[in-house]
């Protein structure tokens, strides 16, 4: 069964991606505000953004919600918390437990039916201040909503050394320093898990006693002889395996198993990543 499943699959035309728009660029005031007159002051961070980022990844959910508040077929009535906003907030109170009720004021201590229906009716509220809502004022359809895109909000990511001090006996937990002033530190693309980062920063440390380098995958030392040993690290987060690419142990992980499961030579496995997950040369791997 198997088999004619992949030989089905193989037959199906090819799917573009589905194109994105731009993160919504609305002021921190503006969601500082709604954040203040909607929910508790106890509210934390980290709920806060579990919501924000449940409406921003699910477009075809909202549009379904809206759909229900501006009703065209006959017999409709608009809903201001539709059945499909009310199963998202359903997942939140799971998720959150306890902390769900700070998504409430004080003045709203509700429970039930009616606690699900005051949460999505902020959710609704605030679906609409970062314009997740594809109808205008008047009611009028303006096409679907696409997926946001999160490619603003990814961190500045920097590969680094895993000791902050000089490990060898002469120094005695010497404080590393940074080897390379800030316009001259090297850019690399960086691949954690299935995801590409480009433009990471790769720092190497330096002890400014023994001259010894530390890099995030290894330590480089030089000898009395002028010869330079490394020592590369198993506790290393991150592992360089081109002249600019870095992948995480994730990555790394998954070539080394897909070898050994599907019987792959390294070149397959290169061409599978180019092919399944890489947009352009900047993220491939040779």
């Amino acid at each position: 069964i198997i088999i004619w499943m992949l030989l089905f699959l193989t037959l199906l035309p090819g799917v573009s991606a589905l194109s994105e728009q731009e993160f919504r660029d609305i002021t921190f005031k503006v969601f500082n505000d709604f954040v203040k007159d909607n929910f508790s002051s106890k509210v934390t961070l980290s709920t806060v953004l579990l919501v924000l980022f449940s409406l921003t990844d699910n477009p075809e959910h909202l549009s379904l919600h809206a759909k229900q508040q501006n009703p065209t077929g006959k017999g409709e009535n608009a809903v201001r918390v539709s059945a499909w906003m009310k199963a998202l907030v359903h997942g939140l109170v799971e998720r959150l437990g306890e902390k769900s009720d700070t998504l409430l004021k004080k003045t709203q201590s509700t429970s039930g039916d009616l606690k699900i229906v005051a949460i999505g009716d902020k959710l609704d509220h605030l679906s609409k201040i970062l314009d997740l809502y594809p109808y205008d004022d008047k009611g009028q359809f303006q096409g679907k909503l696409k997926p946001t895109s999160h490619d603003e909000l990814k961190p500045v990511l920097l590969v680094c050394p895993n000791s902050s001090f000089c490990v060898t006996k002469q120094c005695k937990r010497q404080s590393l320093m940074q080897h390379s002033p800030p316009r001259d530190i090297p850019t690399v693309t960086l691949i954690k898990g299935n995801e590409i980062h480009k433009n990471a920063y790769v720092l190497t440390g330096i002890c400014s006693s023994c001259k010894t380098l530390y890099l995030a995958d290894c330590e480089r030392l030089t000898n009395s002889d002028n010869t330079v040993s490394r020592m590369y690290l198993n506790s290393a987060r991150y592992l360089k395996v081109g002249q600019s690419i870095w992948v995480d142990r994730v990555f790394s992980a998954a070539v080394l198993n897909g070898m050994y499961s599907f019987h792959a030579s390294a070149a397959a496995y290169t061409e599978f990543w180019n092919n399944s997950y890489s947009e352009n040369s900047t993220g491939k791997i040779t």
